[in-house]
């Protein structure tokens, strides 16, 4: 960013946080009027495609009658393709460059990484809907998908729930400490999607999981 970090500046406690335990929870970073343009596209999205399954015979009715934290886990109920066909990278908006370019966001970023941030363009939406066995993402870390030059620089993740994502619901767990201590074995999954930590590489280290408010 050009100009001093102004619109949202970190504690040092959290910035110590950070650095020492390798995650941070930033509560509200983003209000609902922010987060909003990004609702009413993927709505818009899924709604197309309750409509194209409806027409199709695949799907009994839209669901239209459901808010948007609960339209798409009674369309799964029916038909799981439609929630599948949403993960990962196959939805892609431009309410989510509007998110990952806010000033605010940019702020924490620079926080860590410092004035000149490079933006990656591997961004997923990853709507968790109840009892999918493929929604689960194993143990990882980032950097063992990436070419082993991108550990010279900070990578900075940041995930952005639209919902308030609870232990109950299912939210991140994080294994704190461990992201200095260089990258561990990873593995295949069985179906080929995800690269996975085997238990026995973590020791007696214990995971702790990391509830957060939507925003």
């Amino acid at each position: 960013m050009a100009n001093a970090i102004g619109q949202f500046q970190l504690s040092k406690s959290q910035i110590r946080q950070m650095e020492e335990e390798g995650y941070l929870i930033i509560e509200r970073l983003f209000d609902d009027a922010e987060l909003q343009p990004v609702i009413d596209e993927i709505s818009a999205d899924l709604d197309c495609r309750c409509r194209e399954a409806t027409a199709a015979g695949k799907l009994s009715r839209t669901y239209e009658e459901y808010d948007f934290e609960h339209r798409l886990a009674h369309v799964d109920a029916e038909n799981q393709d439609i929630s599948k066909s949403m993960w990962d990278m196959k939805v892609v908006l431009p309410s989510f460059f509007g998110l990952m370019t806010n000033p605010k966001l940019l702020d924490v970023a620079e926080q860590f990484c410092g004035p000149e941030l490079i933006a990656s363009s591997v961004y997923r939406l990853r709507p968790k809907v109840p009892s999918h066995a493929w929604s689960p993402v194993p143990w990882h870390q980032d950097s063992a998908y990436f070419e082993a030059y991108c550990d010279l620089g900070l990578i900075l993740t940041v995930w952005v729930p639209l919902v308030d994502a609870t232990e109950e619901r299912g939210c991140l767990w994080v294994m704190p400490h461990v992201y200095q201590g260089g990258l561990f074995f990873h593995h295949p999954d069985r179906m080929g999607h995800y690269l996975v930590i085997p238990g026995d590489e973590f020791g007696s280290r214990q995971p702790v999981p990391a509830p957060v408010p939507k925003g």
